[in-house]
This record gives structure tokens, sequence and C-alpha cells, in this order.
């Protein structure tokens, strides 16, 4: 007997649990400001600040306090990688 899944308003059939781990896409690579940096020459810093306000980048990092400085935790996703480095060699 076939279970069911739902994928947004689309009941889909599904013949066993396998075929739902292939049916998922692959991961998109993620990056970290130094791993960028090294690729484009620059510091560590002028990647985070380049990349914080940067539509569908992952930020792990915690708020700031009273007591205690913001910590950023940033991870670049190569599509977002890709665009920014279009969008700053056409200056």
């Amino acid at each position: 007997m076939a279970a069911a899944i739902f994928h947004g308003m689309i009941r889909l059939p599904v013949e066993t649990e396998s075929q739902i781990l292939v049916a998922q896409p692959p991961l998109e690579p993620l990056y970290t400001p130094q791993q960028v940096a090294i690729r484009w020459s620059v510091s560590p810093d002028t990647v985070t600040r380049w990349f914080q306000d940067e539509d569908g980048v992952l930020d792990f990092g915690r708020g700031e306090s009273l007591h205690t400085k913001r910590y950023k935790l940033l991870r670049i996703p190569h599509s977002v990688l890709c665009r920014v480095e279009s969008k700053r060699c056409k200056r």
C-alpha cells in the first residue's frame, strides 16, 4: 500500500521512504566569510560587511545585549556569492 506525502497543496503518492529521500533537492554549498575573503583577496571583516544585509545569507550569530557584543556567524550560499560577485564586478 502506497503512503502519501503532501507537497504544498498537492498530494503525492510515495511507494517507499527511499523515494522521499531521493526526491529532495541537493543542498547548496555554504561558504564562510574567511573562504570568500581568500577567494577575493580581501579581509574577512570586509566580506562580513558586504554580505551581512544580503538576502539569503544565513546568520547564526547572537544579538547584542547590555554586556555582550553582537556575535556574527555568517554562512553564504553559493547562489548569493555568485549574485554579489557579478554585482561587484559590474562596478
